[in-house]
């Protein structure tokens, strides 16, 4: 139940600020403005370590960045060549 009030009580707040267009909600309601000098470009090429590469070839692997997982802190990253998604920890931007 408690988290259903505090769902409530962020909605009347956002509402009353839905009038304000000058910044965003998260600022409107906090009053303070986000940081976002640490976000990441969705589609960013980014480089994977790969450990089960051989001697001779490169032991990193090109892919796009789709978005990080909060819960194992790693990164989801979209194989071209592949076509698929994979969760990757060790990821250079």
């Amino acid at each position: 139940m408690g988290k259903s009030l505090s769902t409530c009580s962020v909605a009347q707040k956002l509402h009353l600020y839905q009038g304000t267009r000058d910044c965003p909600p998260l600022e409107a309601l906090t009053s303070v403005k986000p940081n976002l000098s640490n976000l990441h470009e969705w589609g960013r090429r980014v480089l994977v370590y790969d450990v089960l590469n051989s001697k001779l070839g490169s032991w990193e692997k090109e892919g796009r960045w789709v978005r990080f997982n909060t819960k194992s802190k790693a990164s989801h990253v979209y194989w071209l060549d592949k076509h698929t998604i994979s969760v990757k920890h060790d990821t250079k931007f």
